[in-house]
């Protein structure tokens, strides 16, 4: 008959967790000096590019409610068609080349008519690109 063997006294019976503190002691080292890297990119609100003095306040591009679109020139509104977008925003741009683009949006606006302004607004220059912001109002 065949003795069943007992474990000695001496013998450790837990999980070692020493190699794995380690590991996890690296990786939280990793995260912490890899957090500053990664900036996530996204709006300015406190800052906003057009309180800088570039020499003019900002291209005004209105969308009311109606999808009426005006562009504000020297103070006064002057309603323009969609496809005219582009063009108005690089006359303007060459006259001022850092200036920006706000467009401000009725909130009952269509979005699509929005959408085509902001996106004819960043077409009128290739390169830089041109600073959009998009604000809404009632």
């Amino acid at each position: 008959m065949k003795r069943k063997r007992t474990p000695a006294r001496d013998e450790p019976g837990g999980i070692n967790l020493i190699p794995v503190l380690g590991i996890a002691f690296l990786l939280v080292l990793f995260i912490v000096a890899a957090v500053p890297f990664a900036r996530e990119r996204g709006i300015d609100f406190s800052n906003p590019w057009w309180s800088h003095g570039y020499g003019c306040g900002a291209i005004v591009i209105s969308v009311d409610s109606q999808d009426r679109i005006s562009v504000e020139n020297d103070g006064m509104p002057r309603e323009i068609d969609v496809r005219s977008v582009r063009s108005t925003v690089a006359r303007r741009l060459a006259e001022y080349p850092r200036c920006g683009v706000l467009v401000k949006a009725h909130r009952r606006s269509s979005m699509g008519t929005v959408v085509r302004v902001v996106d004819e607004a960043k077409l009128a220059r290739n390169r830089p690109p041109v600073a959009v912001q998009l604000v809404t109002v009632d």
